[in-house]
């Protein structure tokens, strides 16, 4: 489950459904939805819980673009997850398990949404952290999307163990009269 730190919060007020998307209705869709290819599965999820006593229903759906930023399709809901004051991860739906759900053959991009009914009519406060959109085959593991790996090989390989010396002299030796200036 997620760390207590660096999450957002949802506040809700009433028990009318709030709907949490990417991209906004406002913001052009090349810019904030999510690259993606067609006919391949994705899976959205996320870790969400409630910090006070009332619980909501959240449901995740992938809404499909194509690259003009026409809406294809979007996901059926899948049952609703209750929250509670433990972190629980949230799905989109799946034609099984993770699987997650084909995308249409003309698909280029892919935007989130997330519904939150609250339980009650009073003020309400939910937080949400490790969002992610995600090959369904990669998914079960959360990725931040700023980490970046990068591999390197030397054009060529040196096979003596600490060339440089920065580890001291260790294992040479001088011989037979000579000695060592560190």
């Amino acid at each position: 489950p997620p760390r207590d730190k660096g999450f957002m919060v949802l506040s809700v007020t009433g028990n009318t459904t709030a709907t949490i998307s990417l991209p906004s209705s406002s913001s052009y869709i090349v810019n904030y939805a999510a690259p993606i290819k067609p006919n391949t599965r994705y899976l959205f999820s996320g870790w969400v819980k409630h910090l006070e006593t009332h619980a909501a229903n959240i449901t995740a759906a992938i809404v499909w673009y194509d690259g003009y930023g026409n809406v294809l399709s979007t996901t059926t809901l899948p049952t609703a997850l209750t929250t509670t004051a433990d972190w629980a991860e949230f799905k989109s739906s799946s034609d099984g398990g993770r699987n997650g759900k084909l995308s249409p053959a003309k698909a280029v991009y892919a935007g989130l949404k997330i519904n939150v009914t609250p339980s009650n009519s009073s003020s309400n406060h939910y937080a949400f952290d490790m969002l992610q959109l995600a090959e369904a085959d990669v998914s079960l593991e959360f990725e931040d999307a700023r980490r970046v790996r990068v591999y390197v090989k030397g054009q060529f390989e040196n096979l003596l163990p600490n060339p440089n010396f920065e580890k001291g002299v260790g294992g040479w030796i001088a011989s037979p009269t000579g000695s060592f200036a560190q």
